[in-house]
């Protein structure tokens, strides 16, 4: 609205025009002591008091830095890969008027030191107007002008279709029809799911040694049933939102862990698994009604088996479902 009365030109006519889109973009996230410039760009990993937020934040939305829909991190610290850079490079070239354009950059910088160079030397170069290809679909995708969200960049029409898929092995959640007599399976749910054959119920209790497992605080209050899923114990979960510990008093040798991830209702990011300091599931995202199962052996040593759910301060939802163990016979047992 203020850059409408600045210039003296309705609002619907800015989309249209790259270098009064621009002006709304630095009255939002520009370099100012005025306020603290906003989030235009969500990355989750990049808060305002960090030296590239603007750098990043005005590259992205202008459709420079290479991205993945699933990607909410930008990682500004880590180290700015060759290719990476140069891909930038690329495409910063194409969104200005200015021929041979060259840049000079610092040797072993990160990616934000990186984006923060790039803009300093980009911000101030006369933007390359939009291209109109149809008179009512600017970048001539099929979808109108009135009812297409990126006006220039094409994208495909929404069809609405149900859509039947057969998820891959490790991404079905499913546990095996046979369940060998050494094998124990535990199925995270609440208080009001009945029991469910050939698991144990785990309802977020405390460690209890009668029972032989339990956790390090009390989780029954974070326990979820989406109603989503036939399979209960996909249907069901515990979730942290921190970092909690799980533990089963077993005897001590080598055993065989599965564990499975995710949420038949929601979206998940950022889940992190652990099983005696072994670190099986990191940062991994799984899609609504998607699940992720991870296998390992490990060995234990103090007569616990102990499995660590979420990470300190992540944020993010870690959602456990279900794990399995079973003990693996030593070499010199099987003789």
């Amino acid at each position: 609205a203020a850059i409408s009365l600045q210039h003296d030109i309705a609002p619907r006519e800015i989309p249209y025009d790259r270098e009064r889109l621009e002006l709304v973009r630095t009255a939002l996230c520009g370099e100012t002591d005025a306020g603290v410039a906003l989030l235009i760009w969500p990355y989750r990993d990049l808060a305002p008091a960090h030296p590239a937020f603007i750098a990043v934040n005005r590259l992205a939305a202008r459709g420079i830095l290479p991205m993945d829909v699933r990607s909410v991190d930008f990682h500004p610290d880590d180290p700015a890969s060759h290719e990476w850079c140069q891909q930038i490079q690329r495409l910063a070239s194409q969104s200005v008027n200015a021929a041979n354009l060259r840049f000079t950059f610092d040797e072993g910088m990160t990616r934000g030191e990186f984006c923060q160079q790039l803009w300093a030397g980009l911000k101030d170069l006369p933007l390359r107007p939009y291209t109109r290809l149809q008179p009512d679909d600017a970048d001539a995708d099929g979808i109108p002008d009135r009812d297409d969200p990126t006006l220039f960049t094409p994208g495909e029409p929404v069809q609405w279709k149900i859509i039947t898929s057969v998820a891959a092995e490790n991404q079905n959640g499913l546990v095996s029809l046979i369940k060998s007599p050494q094998e124990s399976r535990i199925n995270f749910a609440g208080k009001n799911v009945p029991p469910l054959s050939g698991f144990e119920s785990d309802q977020g209790a405390v460690f209890n040694p009668q029972r032989g497992f339990g956790w390090q605080r009390d989780l029954s209050q974070n326990m979820r049933q989406r109603k989503q899923v036939h399979e209960v114990y996909l249907d069901t979960f515990v979730f942290t939102r921190d970092h909690d510990r799980w533990e089963c008093a077993v005897p001590n040798g080598i055993w065989q862990v599965t564990v499975c991830v995710g949420d038949a209702g929601h979206d998940q990011i950022g889940q992190w698994v652990t099983v005696e300091g072994k670190q099986i599931i990191q940062d991994l995202s799984t899609v609504e009604g998607s699940f992720q199962k991870k296998q390992t052996r490990v060995k234990v040593r103090d007569g616990r088996l102990t499995v660590e759910i979420g990470k300190t301060r992540a944020g993010t939802n870690t959602c456990l479902n279900w794990l399995t163990f079973e003990p693996i016979p030593s070499a010199g047992a099987s003789r």
